[in-house]
């Protein structure tokens, strides 16, 4: 994980208790960066995300997989040099998928917000965004970045996207091939409770509509009410005769 404030760089490493060279590797690179290694088993890849934003210390994060790479040296520096917004929290762009080479994946609005997720390894997030949203929702096992994103736009905040390519991604990963069966479920309710308005959430309401007007408990509450309204009617035309 990287965590920047303005250039100044803060590598965040989380270990997953590793048994490979991995540690050797990082303890190599002492001295020559201003890091943090965590080593520590974890429960998956949003636990080790969230111990990384527990211990940033800077403004902005960003999320680095260790099969990722940045596009090039200088992503960042051209970033925050030449294309950064103070208002803006939550900046974004393109990854290059790494076996495809497929170019991943321009702006997103709410409609493709909810067919799609945004790559977290083309994503800058402004730490107050944690602070205002909580962390990773750990019951979703590989979409809870899609969840938090979710939450991000909804709330309509400044999105800032930049026609750049961040990050090489590997696609082929675990994000890219496991269904996470509760986001799946739980979709069309995240959508609508963060008021992201697109085709999903019209479908939803539609749906609700229907249940309703054709449930029992209304169907009852027609042939309860309907001697009350008889009755009335039957005043009214009383009424008009005399």
């Amino acid at each position: 994980m990287y965590q920047m404030k303005l250039l100044n760089i803060q590598h965040v490493i989380i270990d997953g208790g590793s048994i490979d060279s991995t540690l050797k590797i990082v303890q190599q690179y002492q001295g020559k960066y201003d890091q943090l290694l965590l080593s520590e088993r974890d429960d998956g890849i949003y636990d080790a995300m969230n111990k990384g934003i527990k211990l940033a210390s800077g403004e902005w994060i960003y999320f680095l997989a260790s099969d990722d790479i940045f596009k090039n040296e200088s992503v960042i520096s051209n970033i925050f040099d030449n294309h950064f917004n103070v208002t803006n929290q939550f900046i974004y762009g393109n990854v290059i998928f790494s076996h495809s080479g497929i170019r991943y994946d321009g702006k997103f609005d709410s409609e493709k917000i909810s067919e799609k997720n945004i790559c977290h390894q083309s994503i800058f997030y402004h730490k107050d965004l944690f602070k205002k949203f909580g962390l990773f929702d750990l019951k979703y096992k590989t979409c809870a970045d899609h969840v938090f994103n979710l939450k991000c736009f909804g709330s309509h905040l400044n999105l800032q996207y930049l026609d750049i390519d961040i990050a090489i991604f590997n696609e082929l990963g675990i994000s890219g091939t496991i269904v996470d069966e509760q986001f799946v479920n739980d979709l069309d309710q995240l959508l609508v409770d963060n008021e992201i308005v697109c085709k999903k959430t019209l479908i939803f309401f539609k749906k609700q509509n229907y249940q309703f007007k054709n449930s029992y408990s209304l169907q009852l509450a027609k042939i309860l009410v309907f001697p009350f309204n008889l009755l009335n009617k039957m005043k009214a035309w009383i009424l008009q005769k005399f």
